[in-house]
């Protein structure tokens, strides 16, 4: 048998340690480039949802309004305890803490916010014995706060939604997102009901109502920067004394959406302790309790 030798010129073909070091190299390299891309491209994705959420509600919000002439502000509680949340106008159940741990007034169940059916026409909001469903019947038996589960309204829910302010106000719940805690991650701005409570000194009841009075017939501020609904990086911006503000849900410096009063959304750089700017306004631009004549 004739054996071939290998001649000088001749060599097997193959990656050497170093060239396989330099391949890994670049990879590691164009992996460390492309990533903050990708991530900036993922939460640009997720804000364009949910600018899109908050066009949804903000459509389902003036359909609500020309329907029954009203704004979807409703008081919460039942008897002698009531109150107002940022949270009623629409969204899922709230979490069972809200039932449990001393706050039951503010527990609303799906089937009291307004705007749900003109989010949610195809589904059934039935309120039995305390709780929500989408069936139209309750098989007996079953335990009345399973239906916290069985409801989801995802139009309701941020991408960027991680944690919860609500239940200890101003403190940051890390363990659950605003919209599993209240049922929405879009609050209703109630800053003009504070500022003419405890700034022009009215009852409770009576800033309410003076307001939301004010809101219908849209008297003192323009309705293009008169904020509605917010996600939660606006309310704790505008109330922080501090001045520093927050990291958002999209990962910018105290950057929030909002919906406006005219129905369009923005998302929007937050001024620290603010309630009004050149971009928006979170109370009445018009001095003055009682709105004047139209």
């Amino acid at each position: 048998m004739r054996v071939q030798r290998l001649g000088r010129n001749q060599h097997k073909t193959g990656f050497t340690l170093i060239e396989l070091l330099v391949v890994i190299a670049i990879i590691a390299l164009l992996i460390g480039i492309l990533l903050p891309a990708l991530g900036s491209a993922r939460l640009l994705g997720y804000q364009a949802v949910s600018l899109s959420n908050v066009k949804q509600i903000m459509a389902a919000q003036l359909q609500y309004e020309v329907d029954t002439t009203e704004m979807p502000l409703v008081r919460s509680g039942q008897g002698g305890t009531q109150g107002i949340n940022t949270w009623s106008y629409g969204g899922k159940n709230n979490d069972i803490w809200w039932k449990t741990g001393g706050k039951n007034w503010a527990d609303d169940p799906a089937a009291s916010r307004p705007i749900n059916p003109y989010m949610y026409s195809e589904l059934i909001f039935e309120d039995v014995e305390g709780a929500v469903t989408t069936e139209p019947r309750v098989r007996k038996g079953r335990p009345r706060d399973n239906y916290r589960e069985v409801l989801e309204l995802p139009v309701f829910r941020s991408p960027g939604d991680k944690v919860s302010y609500q239940q200890q106000w101003p403190r940051v719940n890390n363990q659950i997102s605003s919209y599993d805690d209240v049922g929405t991650s879009y609050h209703t701005n109630l800053k003009w009901f504070y500022y003419m409570r405890d700034v022009q000194r009215l009852s409770f009841w009576d800033a309410f109502e003076r307001g939301v009075d004010r809101i219908e017939r849209a008297v003192g501020f323009d309705p293009a920067r008169f904020v509605w609904v917010h996600d939660e990086t606006a309310d704790i911006v505008a109330n922080d004394s501090t001045e520093e503000g927050i990291i958002g849900e999209f990962n910018e410096l105290n950057k929030s959406v909002m919906g406006f009063l005219d129905g369009h959304v923005s998302y929007l750089y937050c001024e620290p302790n603010k309630f009004r700017t050149d971009y928006y306004t979170f109370v009445f631009e018009q001095a003055g309790d009682n709105p004047p004549p139209l």
